[in-house]
């Protein structure tokens, strides 16, 4: 599974729910600071992947979250 599809998975498993950044942090690596700009990335690719009627909302300072409504 890719680090994508882990992400993907995680978010939909807590739909409606706002996941922390470090839930989403895949490696020990990715806590450090630097490694949020490469989850921004990995959130931003996953965005232009989604179906019609899925969204991934940015919840400022916390995390994201996974939504069939447009935030």
């Amino acid at each position: 599974m890719t680090q994508l599809q882990q992400t993907l998975e995680i978010l939909k498993s807590n739909a409606g729910k706002v996941v922390a950044y470090d839930q989403l942090a895949l490696s020990p690596e990715e806590k450090k600071e630097l490694a949020k700009t490469a989850l921004k990335v990995r959130i931003s690719r996953l965005r232009s992947e989604l179906p019609e009627g899925s969204y991934i909302a940015s919840i400022r300072g916390v995390g994201y979250m996974y939504t069939s409504q447009n935030p």
